[in-house]
């Protein structure tokens, strides 16, 4: 009896060891992950009227709401993230209108990341001032209602006396403009003889507003250490005067592995359709023939079949001109996951289920 017990735990312990045993097959079939490595994937997010300070850098990561900023993180989280694990072959780009700028997180250089929206928040934000204060940006906003030279009617210029004045009530006028935005119907005139006045109230509210973002700066300022010495996190890209049409004709270049770019909309073709459709399939299975050389992404093409790009709106959606600039490029189809519109980040994480299913 005792014999046949030793036996029996003998082949407990050697079955599952030998190359034929089913447990070892299945645990090999459950635990593969070579389609995360089966072809590079690059996610554009179009993000509008996002503010100067999220721009600059200048929010509060305890207050993600604010901005929006949590739209941007839920966004890198969804396209990187993976149980245990980072997507390294994944790229986003998430382009700040009006400000033509571009974060670009490479998945295959990130550390250092948490899956959680503050970490993200952190990271976005160092490499936000950091490139901030290695390149200096001055106001070349094209969205501008009002002249910021401080000219006359005609385009002159009168004498420093005129120039300073037009620059204080431009100045008024802009503090104004942003506090009576939920305000509407007010007059935009307090007193009359004192263009661009402020009530008391807006006053107040306008010292309170300016003092908490005085006191948020300087938090910011003490965390990350002088502006001189804070680095950017590994992984983090900014690249400043980068429009959408710019940001497609990189995509399209041949060091990119020729992919597919898919724009995600409600009235496209369904994608599952679009990625088994074999006559579409075989126009984008060419290989980049510079072989054991990375391209401008940083990711080797050697490991890469394919590449794909997702473009995606924010919670706005696509700007008029965002849509005008895609439907004349040949190389974007429109695809759709359903009639819904679904979250941003709720559309990358299908959208990565789909690929990694056709990889």
């Amino acid at each position: 009896m005792r014999t046949t017990e030793q036996i029996i735990l003998l082949a407990i312990l050697i079955l599952p060891a030998l190359p034929f045993a089913p447990l070892a097959k299945f645990s090999t079939y459950m635990y593969k992950s070579e389609g995360l490595q089966a072809a590079r994937r690059n996610i554009v997010v179009l993000s509008h009227n996002v503010s100067q300070d999220v721009a600059d850098g200048f929010f509060d990561v305890n207050c993600l709401l604010t901005g929006r900023v949590d739209v941007l993180t839920r966004c890198i989280n969804s396209a990187l993230w993976v149980s245990n694990g980072i997507r390294k072959d994944t790229s986003v780009f998430l382009m700040l209108f009006p400000h033509n700028i571009t974060i670009e997180v490479r998945g295959s250089e990130i550390l250092d990341l948490n899956p959680d929206e503050r970490t993200t928040a952190l990271c976005l934000q160092r490499a936000l001032l950091a490139n901030m204060n290695m390149n200096p940006v001055t106001s070349t906003s094209t969205h501008a209602d009002v002249d910021i030279d401080g000219r006359d009617e005609n385009g002159s210029h009168d004498d420093d006396d005129d120039d300073d004045e037009n620059k204080n009530l431009h100045r008024r006028q802009v503090e104004m403009g942003r506090l009576q935005k939920t305000n509407r119907g007010r007059p935009e005139t307090v007193n009359p003889h004192k263009p661009g006045s402020l009530s008391k109230s807006e006053k107040t509210k306008f010292r309170i507003t300016r003092k908490a973002r005085e006191a948020m700066v300087r938090r910011i300022t003490r965390s990350l250490g002088s502006g001189e010495c804070a680095r950017p996190p590994k992984g983090f890209l900014i690249h400043r005067e980068d429009t959408l049409l710019a940001r497609l004709k990189s995509l399209e270049g041949i060091g990119n592995g020729n992919g597919p770019i898919l724009m995600l909309n409600e009235l496209g073709d369904p994608l599952g359709g679009v990625l088994s459709d074999e006559a579409y399939a075989k126009s984008y299975t060419q290989t980049n023939e510079n072989s054991g050389k990375s391209n401008e992404t940083g990711f080797d093409s050697t490991t890469a079949k394919t590449t794909t790009t997702m473009i995606l709106g924010d919670q706005i959606g696509y700007a008029a001109c965002d849509e005008e600039v895609l439907a004349r490029s040949n190389a974007v189809r429109q695809v759709s996951l359903g009639p819904l519109s679904l979250l941003t980040s709720q559309c990358i994480t299908i959208m990565h289920h789909y690929l990694d299913m056709e990889a």
